[in-house]
């Protein structure tokens, strides 16, 4: 009898254990489930990260590349810029050259003038 209730007893056990294993199983199976799931969830996630990086990466290199562009227009107007201002500066010193001479010559023709008109009054005098 203490074998056939021991035999029952470790019947009960086994029929518990093997319970708990299938529970285990299947809850082992879910989480296998779930870690693939997790797995296609995080691929298209990181599909979807490269495909909202790639217009973004394109953005930067378009912004870079106007703002080398800017930058060289920038620097080449600059360089214009100065070469105006040098001109500029020559101008103005031909032009106060051509004012000085202007002021010298209407000098030299008041000089002239007033010789032709000295020269004028000593004829008209010889001539009467």
């Amino acid at each position: 009898m203490a074998a056939s209730e021991a035999a029952r007893e470790i019947a009960a056990i086994r029929e518990k254990a093997d319970a708990e294993v299938q529970a285990a199983k299947r809850r082992l199976g879910g989480f296998v489930a779930a870690i693939a799931q997790l797995e296609a969830e995080n691929e298209t996630e990181t599909v979807r990260a490269d495909d909202l990086a790639r217009p973004l990466e394109e953005a930067k290199a378009a912004a870079h590349a106007v703002a080398i562009e800017s930058t060289a227009r920038e620097a080449s107007l600059t360089a214009t810029a100065g070469q105006l201002c040098e001109q500029l500066a020559a101008l103005k010193d031909e032009l106060r050259e051509a004012h000085r001479e202007a002021k010298e010559a209407t000098t030299q023709l008041a000089r002239v003038n007033g010789q032709l008109e000295a020269m004028s009054s000593q004829v008209a005098e010889q001539v009467w």
